[in-house]
């Protein structure tokens, strides 16, 4: 049959064969797509609407609109003048068009529809029709706004976050500070005779208290700005010979003003590249290198190093010479929020930072664990498979 496209449906009874251009084809489209059709005749100004239109609109089916006119008018009248704008140019012009606009049912219900549109032209090359689509996206449209105002919520809430945690790590800070300078003084005046001995203690055990407190709330800053930060990964080929140097700039200062020392060893330059985010890898690393030098005594060095393993791995570590970590707390050290036994002196200083280093590593391909002997130190490594140059490229 010329001009028309059979499709041909095996039917129990046997074959049927239905013409993309049947009535009855384009209403089993149109009440399974839930897409109204309609059309304009551009010389009568006869005009057509679907039953999709006719119910999305609140009109009987079979409603025939007398004019474009009366097609428009059921527009908002805020999208009005665009929608007849755009038809006249399409008449004029015959060019396709495609718009979303808001319309006023017979119940008077707002309501947004995406219309397509295209135009016929007669052999004369004239403008004759316009046929189209019309569909009700008032579920998608009220969708996108509900997770738009959820999304300003978030960022409101986050922004208030900030703003907390920024005013109580200041007001957390001025207190215990001041806790810990007068324990000082109170401690100097013990060694020059001006207070007891029995003072003196009291003294030495409130700057220690004071200070595992500070080391707390400095703890849970860190950890707090981690996670918000590990929402956002950039990743991308890293060198983590670069890394390591960026950690000896940030770390170096503090081992000095404590008496110790930071080995770095880094590794051949084959076994350095990897995929990962530069900024968070080098601040996972800061963080465990501040640990390792908590937990040691002065005079200790800490060794960070980049080494090869198996399987075309690159590790990081960060060897401490603190009091170490029983084998069973191995595990229980990256979890949330576990409670530690306040009698295992060996997790005492574990930060609590380590559960979001976890996450951020694991976010980046990698692996963190911790090897240890109870008494012997302990030495914290990330893992990362190795990438080359081509590869790197490849990946990203």
């Amino acid at each position: 049959m010329t001009g028309q496209t059979l499709r041909t449906f095996v039917h129990p009874c046997g074959e049927m064969s239905l013409s993309a251009s049947d009535p009855e084809f384009l209403d089993v489209v149109e009440k399974f797509g839930r897409i109204g059709y309609w059309q304009i005749d551009l010389h009568t100004e006869l005009v057509y609407f679907s039953a999709e239109v006719c119910q999305t609109h609140g009109l009987p089916q079979g409603y025939r609109p007398d004019n474009i006119k009366e097609c428009t008018e059921w527009y908002h009248p805020e999208d009005r003048r665009f929608v007849t704008e755009t038809v006249e140019a399409a008449a004029r012009d015959g060019k396709p068009f495609s718009f979303e606009a808001r319309i006023r049912n017979v119940s008077k219900q707002i309501r947004w529809v995406a219309v397509n549109g295209e135009v016929r032209k007669n052999s004369a090359g004239i403008p004759r029709t316009i046929i189209g689509t019309l569909s009700d996206i008032t579920a998608e449209r009220e969708l996108s706004v509900q997770l738009s105002e959820a999304l300003r919520v978030a960022k409101s809430a986050s922004r208030l976050k900030e703003m907390f945690l920024a005013n109580m790590n200041h007001e957390l800070r001025t207190p215990l500070n001041a806790i810990i300078g007068f324990s000082q003084i109170i401690k100097m005046m013990e060694l020059q005779g001006e207070a007891n001995k029995i003072v003196g203690e009291y003294a030495t055990d409130i700057e220690t208290a004071g200070a595992q407190l500070l080391s707390l709330i400095e703890d849970i800053f860190v950890l707090a700005k981690m996670e918000a930060e590990s929402e956002a990964l950039t990743l991308e080929p890293v060198d983590v010979n670069e890394v390591l140097q960026d950690v000896r700039s940030l770390t170096t200062a503090g081992a000095r003003d404590n008496n110790q020392t930071i080995q770095f060893n880094q590794v051949q330059e084959s076994f350095s590249r990897i995929i990962a985010d530069h900024g968070k890898l080098s601040q996972i690393i800061v963080y465990l290198v501040s640990n390792a030098l908590r937990v040691s005594a002065s005079g200790e060095t800490i060794e960070v190093t980049a080494r090869p393993a198996k399987n075309n791995r690159v590790v990081l570590s960060v060897a401490d010479k603190g009091p170490g970590i029983a084998p069973e707390q191995h595990d229980k050290i990256f979890d949330r929020f576990n409670r530690m036994d306040p009698s295992e002196r060996s997790v005492e200083n574990i930060s609590v930072g380590l559960t979001i280093a976890r996450d951020m590593v694991e976010s980046m391909g990698g692996e963190i664990g911790v090897d240890s002997v109870e008494g012997e130190g302990a030495t914290f490594w990330l893992s990362f498979p190795v990438t080359e140059g081509r590869a790197c490229s490849e990946a990203v």
